[in-house]
């Protein structure tokens, strides 16, 4: 007695034993090509992914010492508008 999966396993034999090993062949080449286009792909894909990563940090770290020079700039500028902007005192008051 099989059981049904036992039966459904041998139909899916016989229908590959029946397929010619010209077509067979063609077809692991196939599938072969594909898994080593999709690698190629996934590889790349991997690299352009840390490479962004690196510009990223590195545009970070540019970035960080921008703002502090313009900080440091918006000091000094304020520092001097305020100066500037103290009313002057006659010298013998």
């Amino acid at each position: 007695m099989t059981t049904p999966y036992l039966a459904w396993l041998e139909a899916r034999l016989n229908a590959v034993r029946a397929v010619s090993t010209d077509a067979l062949l063609i077809a692991v080449l196939v599938a072969a090509f594909l898994i080593v286009l999709l690698f190629v792909a996934w590889r790349k894909a991997a690299r352009r992914a840390r490479l962004t990563t690196q510009t990223v940090a590195r545009l970070e770290g540019d970035l960080n010492v921008a703002r502090s020079s313009l900080d440091e700039e918006v000091k000094w500028r304020i520092g001097a508008e305020r100066f500037a902007a103290q009313p002057k005192r006659p010298a013998g008051h």
